[in-house]
């Protein structure tokens, strides 16, 4: 209330009302951190099955399959990879595919202890973070979940190629997902 002069008071008009809330759902704010932490542990992906399927592997690093073809769960690698069983680059390839497509199947299915055996538990700080990745994706609604092999990514800096095994590798993927409702 407001004094007015002698006697009288005047009422003052309600605040403003808040503004309306931002109308982004939680959910999709953490689909999209979820997307981030997903790129950047394909990348580690690539690396860690690289670095543990062929540490003795002295063959050069694979070069891009130009037909894909599709795996029985949906991940799509080199042809090279099935057509040529000796070649060292086309085992990588396979071995790449194969983690691929188990980590896929866990998160289709929600199986954590397949998921989470897709990476190197000596590397503690990673695997944490991918524990927790697997827990967040758990609360997202996922219809589907694939990784598709594109080819080679780009080449290690002299001095990193000199700390990881001989024959390791930057692999390309590609994550598709749908998601219920």
């Amino acid at each position: 209330m407001q004094y007015d002069g002698p006697g009288a008071a005047v009422e003052q008009p309600p605040p403003p009302a808040p503004p309306p809330p931002s109308g982004r759902p939680a959910h999709v704010l953490l689909l999209l951190v979820v997307l981030l932490v997903a790129a950047v542990v394909g990348l580690a992906l690539a690396l860690g099955a690289s670095r543990l399927l062929f540490a003795g592997d002295s063959a050069p690093s694979p070069t891009p399959s130009t037909a894909p073809s599709t795996s029985p769960t949906g991940t799509t690698g080199s042809t090279a990879a099935r057509a040529n069983p000796t070649d060292p680059a086309a085992g990588r390839s396979a071995a790449v595919t194969k983690l691929l497509d188990q980590r896929a199947e866990a998160v289709r299915t929600g199986n954590r202890d397949r998921f989470l055996a897709t990476v190197d538990p000596e590397a503690t700080a990673f695997y944490a973070t991918q524990a927790e990745l697997f827990t967040r994706l758990t609360a997202v609604p996922i219809a589907d979940w694939s990784y598709q092999v594109i080819g080679d990514g780009p080449g290690f800096p002299a001095d990193r190629a000199r700390e990881l095994p001989r024959g390791s590798g930057i692999v390309r993927a590609r994550l598709t997902y749908r998601l219920d409702g």
